[in-house]
Order: C-alpha cells, then sequence, then structure tokens
C-alpha cells in the first residue's frame, strides 16, 4: 500500500513538473481567458478593397443571406468586412515593372464603396483595417523586379487594379521588419480609414497576421482599440515560415498599447474545401469552451472567377446562416468591435450593453476549462495524470451539489 501511495505521489509530482515546464503558458491562458456564458459567433470576412472586381454584388449577395435569419434576440447574423483601402495597379516602364497604388476614393471603386458603406450602416457588415495595402511596397516590388529580370508574365492586367489574393502568399505580408517608420506607417493608416471610409477605426485585423508591438503602438494612436490575432504574433515571415515573438495569447488579453486582443478560432473557406459541416464543429467546439466563435473567411469566396467556386461558395454560406437560423436562434450575434467592449466591461466589472453574459458559476466555468484542456494542446493523459482533470470534474459536481442544496 506504501508503495501504491508513493508511487502515485510521485506520478502527480511528475506530472504537475512536465504540465507546469511544458506547457505553462497553455494553461495560464486556458484559465485567465474569461467564459463566455452568452453563445456568440461572428463571421470575419477580410481583403475587401479597391477597384471593381464584382465586389459591389457580392457584397450585397452576402448582406441579403446575413438578413435571411432572424435571431431569436433581435438582430441578424454579423460578418465584418477587413478592409484594405488601396490595390496595386503595375505599370511597364523603360526601367522595368513599376506600381502605383488605386484607393477606394477612385472612379473604378465607387460601387464597392458604395456596397461597402451601405453594409456597414446597417449594422450587419462592420468595417475593420486590413491595411493601406495588402503587401510590403518594398517587397512587392522586389516581386516584380524578379518577374521582369526573369522575362516572366505575372498575373495580372498592366494599369488595371490587381486581385492581391493572386500575387503568391509570401508577398502577401503587410508588416515585415526591414520597413522603417513601422509606427507612423500604422497610425498613417489607420487615420487613412478614418479619412476614405469616415468611419473611426477601432478593430485592426493585420495581413497574413504578421505585425509587432511597434505596429499597435501606431494603431492605438490613431484609435484602434482591438487587434483581432491567430491567438499568437509573428513578427516576420521568411522562406522558413513564420517567426513569433508571442504565443498563447487568449481573448481579453491586453498588449503592450492597451490594445485588446481577440481570437480566431473556426475556419470557413469554402473554395479551399472548408465548407459549411467543418465550419459548424469548430462553432460548436468554441460555444462550449465559452469562447466566442470568430469565423474566418475571405473575400477570394465570394468574387473567384470561377463560377461554379464562386456559387458553391455562396451555398455554403447560405447553409451555415441556415443551421444556425433553423437550430441556434438563440445564439448572439454582433460585431467584433462590440464583443471586445463585453471584454473590457466584464474586467472592469462593468454591466453589458448587448445582454452578452460571462459565466460566474464556478461549475459551468469549471466544465469550460475541462473542454478548453480537451481542445489545447495539452496531451489528454498529462491532465489526468496530473489530477487536473479529475480536480476540475469533482470541482464542477461540488459547487453544482452545493448548490442545489442552497436552492432546494
Amino acid at each position: 500500500m506504501i508503495v501504491l501511495v508513493l508511487l502515485i505521489v510521485v506520478v502527480l509530482l511528475v506530472s504537475w513538473v512536465l504540465l507546469w515546464v511544458r506547457f505553462g503558458p497553455v494553461l495560464r491562458a486556458v484559465f485567465r481567458e474569461p467564459v463566455l456564458a452568452t453563445p456568440v459567433f461572428i463571421l470575419e470576412c477580410d481583403d475587401w478593397g479597391a477597384g471593381d472586381h464584382g465586389q459591389a454584388d457580392s457584397l450585397r449577395d452576402i448582406r441579403e443571406i446575413l438578413e435571411s435569419c432572424k435571431l431569436s434576440g433581435g438582430g441578424h447574423p454579423v460578418m465584418t468586412l477587413g478592409v484594405n483601402l488601396a490595390a496595386p495597379r503595375v505599370v511597364d516602364t523603360e526601367q522595368g515593372y513599376g506600381f502605383d497604388t488605386v484607393t477606394l476614393s477612385a472612379a473604378e471603386s465607387r460601387e464597392t464603396l458604395l456596397a461597402m458603406l451601405e453594409g456597414h450602416h446597417c449594422g450587419l457588415m462592420p468595417l475593420q483595417l486590413h491595411g493601406f495595402t495588402h503587401f510590403s511596397p518594398s517587397q512587392f516590388q522586389s516581386y516584380l523586379d524578379t518577374l521582369k529580370q526573369g522575362g516572366e508574365a505575372g498575373p495580372f492586367a498592366l494599369g488595371a487594379p490587381l486581385l492581391t489574393e493572386q500575387l503568391p502568399s509570401s508577398v502577401q505580408s503587410r508588416w515585415l521588419p526591414a520597413q522603417t517608420d513601422s509606427e507612423s506607417q500604422a497610425q498613417w493608416e489607420a487615420q487613412e480609414h478614418q479619412r476614405l471610409l469616415g468611419i473611426p477605426p477601432c478593430v485592426a485585423v493585420p495581413p497574413t497576421f504578421v505585425w509587432r508591438a511597434d505596429i499597435e503602438s501606431g494603431w492605438a494612436a490613431a484609435g484602434v482599440k482591438t487587434v483581432v490575432t491567430p491567438g499568437s504574433r509573428a513578427v516576420n515571415r521568411t522562406s522558413k515560415g513564420f517567426e513569433y515573438d508571442k504565443t498563447n495569447i487568449a481573448n481579453g488579453d491586453l498588449s503592450e498599447s492597451g490594445l485588446l486582443c481577440l481570437v480566431r478560432s473556426v475556419y470557413f473557406e469554402p473554395c479551399k474545401g472548408v465548407g459549411s459541416a467543418e465550419c459548424r464543429q469548430g462553432i460548436e467546439r468554441s460555444v462550449a469552451c465559452g469562447r466566442p466563435a470568430i469565423i474566418e473567411t475571405h473575400r477570394w469566396n465570394y468574387i473567384h472567377p470561377d463560377p461554379s467556386t464562386r456559387a458553391q461558395s455562396f451555398a455554403e454560406l447560405r447553409a451555415l446562416i441556415a443551421w444556425v437560423n433553423q437550430q441556434h436562434p438563440e445564439w448572439r450575434s454582433l460585431s467584433t468591435a462590440a464583443i471586445a467592449q463585453e471584454y473590457r466591461r466584464t474586467a472592469s466589472g462593468g454591466e453589458s450593453k448587448s445582454g452578452v453574459r460571462f459565466e460566474r458559476d464556478m461549475g459551468a466555468r469549471a466544465l469550460a476549462w475541462r473542454r478548453r484542456l480537451t481542445c489545447s494542446p495539452i496531451p489528454g493523459v498529462l491532465c489526468w495524470a496530473s489530477g487536473l482533470m479529475a480536480a476540475l470534474w469533482f470541482g464542477q459536481r461540488l459547487w453544482w451539489t452545493r448548490k442545489r442544496a442552497f436552492s432546494a
């Protein structure tokens, strides 16, 4: 018996040491993040911007789909739009390829801008800052120089606004370390958002999720309050991949500049085979963990040059919205800026202004923590061997038993 007890003690101690040393940051993020009691889902669609490309028609079709679903709490599903304020236009000169930019104020962007503003002001498609462009100007010029030197034709028509989705993914990052005056540039871009759209840039979504602390400082100086993340911050992108300076970002965290961080946890990309069925699973997983289901999708699905691919994307979006309408009409959908405000309010002890509640019941929070651990990179055997899962299960049951006894 003594040997068995000693063995159990050793297993517990070793498991806790491994858990804390190897997965301490993950563990802290799991328990640090507030637990939502109200199911919340938000669609976030990036890359909308200057030029035509049929964007206006696609935006109005999306808006019609959103309006088809009436949630029981009032309102409709919300899809935010990550906006690039300008698109590149490549020109051929004696010195080689060069480029200028076409902004949303240009004549060829008129219908796109009008559709964007219609969606924003009706509350269904709030606009968010993605960037002035979806690339680093110096890196894009290097890409053009390489094309010219190799005698290659690029994926663009000369003299017309270019779709950045057709560029190599390695060219699409905006904030690379080689750039100078990044903080002032980030501030200027946020100010341009206000100037071109007439809308304060409350939320920033970094292109390809590469950005740094100085970029956040620039955004904050121009009035940005929230940054959308994938749960980490990449500070560089090289041929070997992404380089990170921050991981395990949780919903409600504050950055060095005071920006509130939110985490996209669900993916919806029909043109890449990730449709409504996969998205539903991700949404339900986020809701079960007491997190907002912030769903990442992109413009390319809805303006794809192949008509059948585009039609399939719209069909998948209709199926997803119909599922919410039929199965979960009690869920709430609000803008990213609005859910960020709720996280700030709960941190300061304030009352909700949107009907969104955070969990105060310790039993429900313990259940959400257990589910978060199950979805985390921490091996399940380690969670159980350390006794953490058992402690949470026992605490959950004990709290609910006590609660029932006092309410009887």
